[in-house]
C-alpha cells in the first residue's frame, strides 16, 4: 500500500504541475487544492495511509499548510453518503482528487469531466469504465489497478497447484466493488480446476467479526 500511496503521490504531482503550467504559474506562487475521497471508514490503518500520503507529497515540494491544501471527505463506509460527499467535493474546484477504485471514482467519472482524478488500487479500470486501456487512459481519471480480470483463472490455478486436492474456495467480495460478470469469470475458472467457488459478501469491516465464511 505504501508503494501505491507514492505512486499517487507522483501522478498528483505531475497532475497538478500540468494545472498549474498551463496557467503560466510556478508551484511557488499558488497553492494547490487536493481532494480526498475515501469511502471507507477512518480506521487507524486509513490515518496511516494518509500520513504516508502526505510524506510522499511533502518529498516532492508539496507540504500542507504552504503550498498545498487537503480536503478529506469520509463516507465512512456508508455508499449512500458517497454522492452527497462527490457534490459537495467537486463544488470546490480542487487542481485534482485522490480515491481508491469503485463506486467513488465511477461517480466522480460522472460528476465532473474535467477535474483530474487519481484512482488507487481500482478493480480492473479498464473493464469497469474507468480508462479507455492502461497505456491511454483518455478521460480525466487515471491510476493503478488490481485484479485485472484475466488474471482470476491464474490466481485460480496457482492455489490448485499449491494445495492440489482443493475442492472448494471462499471468495470474500464487496459486492458493490465488484462487478457480477467477475464472479461469473472466477466461477467458470473454478469449474475448469474441479473448484466450487463459495462467495461471501462482505459490504463493512465489521462483518469479518459477525462470521459467515462457510466451513
Amino acid at each position: 500500500m505504501k508503494r501505491l500511496l507514492v505512486a499517487s503521490a507522483l501522478a498528483l504531482l505531475c497532475l497538478t504541475v500540468a494545472e498549474l503550467r498551463a496557467a503560466d504559474v510556478q508551484p511557488a506562487d499558488q497553492v494547490a487544492r487536493v481532494g480526498v475521497l475515501w469511502p471507507g471508514e477512518l480506521t487507524p490503518a486509513a490515518l496511516q495511509n494518509f500520513a504516508r500520503f502526505r510524506e510522499a507529497l511533502g518529498a516532492l515540494g508539496w507540504v500542507e499548510g504552504r503550498n498545498l491544501v487537503l480536503d478529506y471527505r469520509a463516507a465512512e463506509g456508508r455508499p449512500d453518503r458517497v454522492l452527497d460527499l462527490v457534490a459537495a467535493l467537486v463544488e470546490t474546484q480542487p487542481d485534482v482528487i485522490l480515491t481508491p477504485g469503485g463506486p467513488s471514482a465511477r461517480a466522480l467519472q460522472r460528476a465532473s469531466a474535467t477535474i483530474p482524478v487519481v484512482f488507487v488500487a481500482a478493480s480492473d479500470p479498464v473493464k469497469n469504465g474507468l480508462v479507455q486501456s492502461f497505456s491511454r487512459p483518455g478521460g480525466n481519471l487515471t491510476g493503478t489497478g488490481s485484479m485485472d480480470s484475466e488474471l482470476n483463472a491464474k490466481r485460480l490455478e496457482l492455489l490448485k497447484d499449491a494445495f492440489p486436492r482443493l475442492r472448494r474456495v471462499a471468495v470474500i467480495w464487496n459486492p458493490t466493488e465488484v462487478l457480477d460478470d467477475r464472479a461469473s469469470e472466477l466461477r467458470a475458472a473454478g469449474g475448469a480446476l474441479g473448484v466450487e467457488l463459495l462467495f461471501v459478501e462482505i459490504r463493512r469491516g465489521e462483518e469479518f467479526a459477525q462470521g459467515g465464511i462457510p466451513s
